[in-house]
């Protein structure tokens, strides 16, 4: 093989490295930003209905409920965001596998702050899949949906009043629409300069070396 080849084929790997990588940054960008502008919206929300407490941002102790933390006078609202720019479906297997790190963190999280209710939420913007075959041993589930609730209940690794508590307040919403907002229209509109501050605030402080958690109102 001539050396000419070699490097020919080692520049192709290179620029297909390259393409990889600059795919991934593109993904991660697309999946956090979504995240830190729907904590924007939220945050402001509760601020100019003058509920909001405190905002947790990256707090470890929330575990999975830790992209988004907010505090009203009486609740905890944590989520957790699954964003993508590639179209892709949650399936029964998905939001299965999700459960047991919700359940978890939302116990952890009630645990840590008694005396308020804690709301857990899954959002995301991938629509339910439609082709999911849900199975029972070999015997598939048809409209009998008791089996697939005791399957969850027993994912969860929650007692049945846990369990019932949970699903009282568990929120998920697939398909999400989120909130828009551009720094285009920032110099037009008081709401989305506001809106833009606190996401860019949000992802400073995320990024910051100084790891600061809690920030009041």
């Amino acid at each position: 093989m001539s050396r000419v080849l070699i490097y020919d084929i080692i520049n192709q790997l290179e620029m297909s490295k390259e393409l990889v990588s600059a795919r991934g940054e593109r993904a991660a960008i697309g999946g956090y930003l979504p995240q830190f502008d729907e904590f924007a919206w939220f945050v402001y929300l509760n601020l100019i209905n003058k509920k909001l407490e405190w905002i947790r941002i990256a707090d470890p102790k929330a575990e999975k409920l830790d992209d988004i933390q907010y505090a009203t006078h009486h609740e905890i609202h944590a989520y957790q965001v699954k964003w993508t720019i590639a179209g892709a479906n949650i399936t029964y297997r998905n939001f299965s596998n999700l459960l047991p790190l919700i359940t978890t963190s939302w116990q952890k999280l009630k645990a840590d702050n008694p005396g308020r209710k804690v709301i857990p939420h899954l959002i995301t913007n991938k629509s339910i899949s439609r082709n999911d075959s849900l199975k029972n041993g070999g015997t598939q589930l048809n409209d009998k949906w008791n089996s697939t609730i005791n399957d969850l209940k027993k994912n969860s690794k929650l007692s049945e009043s846990e369990f019932e508590e949970f699903i009282k307040c568990f929120d998920f919403q697939p398909g999400y629409e989120p909130k828009q907002f551009s720094i285009t229209n920032i110099r037009y509109s008081k709401d989305e300069e506001d809106l833009y501050q606190i996401s860019r605030f949000i992802i400073e402080k995320v990024a910051s070396s100084k790891r600061v958690i809690e920030f009041k109102r």
